[in-house]
């Protein structure tokens, strides 16, 4: 699974990423007494918590080499992150060694007598998967199996049917028969099992690859500008006089450069702009209090931080073309001193929003933030004790604030096109694009198209020098293009920042004066073809990822049912 991923890369592998598992799994249960149904028999006590435990251990490194960028953001929360992503693989061996177990003996009742190894594990390893993605911690779904094979337009392509957790079902289903055949676990029904998967797998991407065609209407385009900032994740947490003054000068260069190339509008990073907001009642609110910033040469004047936001809008009258720009959003902003000293900031509700700055000033409607990161900018469930989430903060990530609060409305943006007709978009921000339900409700509402096109908004500042976490980032913005037939625009500040058109496509990707797409400024101008067609997956694929889980959740309840363990003389013998 490593080589698969970045920064190594080899893609095909993600084919046999979950093969030492299965293995594993097969091995144990082969171990097992013939007449032992439970581990803890055949093993002692306890011996589900050391299987447990040495699968785990076994899984970490490859947790921590992936995830190695958390260290710098929070040395106590990296270890904590890893451990518990290698909980899932750990998870599925436990199980599956029970279901294999169930399986030999003919134990299913109405689900037949013997259900081949690879689809029951690949049943179980994709509810797994999507229990973890969307649902625990209202879903963190990096680093699923199937991601490097959007490297692959045919393989991915059944995503546009199935959703990347139905081609998850089919990579583990292939994955886990080629082990139990190597294994030689009843080889003759694995290979039968593995053409039926293969064949539906074609099935499917033809399928996928045919509905990308289907729509009607005329042929319309957006002309889009991307500005890539390179802004140290330092600066934006403690900004300077002279950061904050560098990082505008680059960000209007830079929307200037990319103006010259006559686009619709124009796309900052997440929370890029200097200053603390931008809509009108806040900015009021930060000049009344007079905040600036200082600089260190005494002999320079201070700068106001709400100069910034009447420099955004006095920018985008100057380019002629709406520019969206990430930035905090608060109900009732206000300011006051501290008892000891020192300025008090407080407000009711703080967002983390994209705004469209047009004709000079920001329009009334903006789109705030409606899935937080977790651990990140939430802390899921925990956030209701406030005291238990506070001392969390201060093992894991000291001086992080956790305060931001969830949008409610999926709001769609517009802006016209040269022939009049509006250009609908929605902004799913930073880790948003990684959330497959999320985004198929904000670009469609059922089946109706709501929106031509999706604005990733991101700030990937916080990968650091882990390029691969990049990478990985935009792999899973390409599964949203697959499933909804919808081009994904990345801003991202420090990259990588592209164009990923409906079919999943990197087209081009922003380069900076070194020719390289991270960690580098840069600008990208360029056309993207707003699409008509409407996916199986929009159309009601999207329930195959609960059906799967249903699916993994009754293979297991139906493994534990208590049963006596079947004797190895049968009645005919004892007569």
């Amino acid at each position: 699974m490593a080589l698969a991923f970045d920064p190594i890369g080899w893609w095909p592998l993600a084919i046999a990423a979950i093969a030492p598992l299965v293995w594993a799994a097969i091995r144990i249960e082969r171990a097992m007494p013939a007449s032992e149904l439970t581990l803890r028999a055949a093993f002692g006590k306890r011996a589900w918590l050391k299987l447990m435990l040495a699968v785990w251990a076994g899984c970490m490194p490859m947790f921590l080499f992936e995830k190695a960028w958390i260290f710098d953001v929070s040395a106590g929360g990296y270890p904590l992150l890893a451990g518990y992503m290698a909980l899932y693989p750990a998870l599925f061996v436990l199980l599956l060694v029970r279901i294999v177990r169930c399986g030999r003996w003919g134990l299913w009742g109405l689900w037949g007598s013997k259900l081949p190894l690879g689809i029951s594990a690949g049943i179980l390893w994709a509810g797994i998967e999507f229990f973890r993605g969307e649902v625990l911690f209202k879903g963190y779904g990096w680093l699923n199996i199937v991601h490097p094979l959007a490297q692959s337009p045919w393989m991915s392509a059944a995503g546009a049917v199935v959703g990347v957790y139905g081609v998850c079902l089919l990579t583990a289903c292939v994955t886990a028969s080629l082990s139990a055949i190597w294994c030689n676990q009843r080889a003759g029904v694995h290979r039968a099992a593995l053409a039926a998967v293969a064949i539906v797998w074609v099935c499917l991407s033809v399928v996928g690859a045919g509905s990308r065609s289907v729509g009607d209407g005329p042929r319309r385009i957006l002309r889009i500008g991307i500005v890539q900032t390179n802004l140290p994740q330092s600066n934006k947490i403690a900004p300077t006089y002279e950061s904050t003054r560098a990082l505008w000068r680059d960000l209007e260069r830079l929307t200037l450069e990319a103006a010259a190339g006559k686009p619709d509008m124009i796309a900052w990073p997440e929370t890029m702009k200097p200053g603390l907001a931008l809509d009108a009642a806040s900015v009021k609110a930060e000049r009344d209090a007079a905040i600036a910033l200082f600089p260190a040469d005494k002999s320079k004047e201070p700068v106001s931080t709400a100069s910034f936001a009447e420099a955004t809008m006095q920018l985008q009258k100057a380019i002629g073309c709406p520019l969206l720009v990430g930035e905090d959003a608060y109900d009732k902003l206000r300011f006051g001193r501290h008892p000891e000293g020192g300025l008090k900031v407080e407000y009711d509700h703080r967002y983390n929003s994209a705004m469209l700055v047009a004709e000079g000033k920001v329009q009334e409607r903006r789109y705030d933030k409606v899935r937080l990161t977790p651990f990140g900018e939430e802390m899921p469930y925990i956030s209701a004790w406030p005291w238990l989430a506070d001392k969390l903060l201060d093992l894991a990530a000291r001086g992080m604030r956790l305060d931001l609060s969830s949008g409610r409305e999926l709001t769609v943006f517009s802006v016209p096109l040269p022939d009049g007709s509006p250009a609908r978009f929605v902004t799913p921000i930073c880790f948003e694009a990684t959330q497959m339900d999320l985004c198929r409700h904000m670009v469609f509402d059922g089946s109706t198209r709501r929106a031509d096109v999706m604005i990733n908004m991101t700030n990937d500042g916080w990968f650091g020098w882990w390029k691969a976490g990049r990478s990985q980032h935009l792999q899973i913005a390409r599964w949203r293009a697959i499933e909804l037939e919808t081009p994904v625009i990345r801003a991202a500040n420090t990259g990588i920042s592209c164009i990923i058109d409906a079919d999943g496509r990197v087209r081009r990707i922003s380069a900076g004066a070194e020719g390289v797409d991270w960690n580098q400024a840069g600008v990208l101008v360029d056309d993207v073809v707003l699409p008509t067609a409407v996916t199986p997956f929009v159309r009601g694929g999207w329930i195959l990822g609960w059906v799967v889980l249903a699916g993994a959740g009754a293979l297991v309840l139906i493994s534990l049912i208590p049963r006596r363990s079947p004797s190895r003389t049968s009645p005919l013998q004892v007569a």
